[in-house]
């Protein structure tokens, strides 16, 4: 209050940056969409790691544990998040030269995220794919246009979650 200047707050809501996507979507009609949460990802990934068990050369042996399948949904999500994309794995591969374990590592990363991009290509939307849909829509959003907008929380933000507070500004 002492911020704003005001004597008292009327209409005031507190949202997380899903719940504020979902209302900016759903302002614009796109709110209907298909979720693949952390749990979905990973039953997936396990499905595509057995499908694929073939591939593996140097994952071989501990993908088809469980550990392997939850670093993977971890790992598919930090890949995201971070706004990386194949063509830098492209990149690191071509750099790996010296290092023979590294590409044959970053080759069976790349296949598996192919695969789960793949499985999921207009079927459903994970986490890290409708942060992107709601930071477009927010641009066009008359529910945040003129609003005060106060982010609080956040110890670490991602190139995602960075895209969303630009938007928002």
């Amino acid at each position: 209050l002492r911020c704003l200047g005001a004597d008292c707050l009327f209409d005031t809501e507190i949202l997380s940056m899903n719940r504020l996507g979902l209302r900016v979507l759903t302002e614009q009609g796109a709110e209907s969409v298909r979720m693949l949460d952390k749990y979905g990802r990973f039953m997936l990934l396990g499905l595509l790691i057995k499908e694929h068990m073939e591939d593996f050369e140097i994952f071989r042996l501990s993908a088809g544990k469980l550990g392997f399948t939850s670093m993977l949904n971890d790992f598919i999500s930090e890949f995201k998040q971070q706004d990386c994309t194949l063509d830098e794995i492209d990149e690191m591969l071509a750099g790996s030269g010296d290092d023979p374990l590294l590409g044959a590592k970053l080759r069976e990363l790349k296949g598996e995220i192919e695969a789960y991009e793949e499985a999921i290509k207009g079927r459903f939307t994970d986490t890290e794919d409708y942060i992107a849909m709601y930071v477009d829509a927010i641009t066009d959003s008359k529910f945040v246009r003129g609003k005060i907008i106060w982010i609080y929380g956040y110890d670490n933000i991602t190139p995602k979650l960075a895209d969303a507070v630009m938007a928002l500004a």
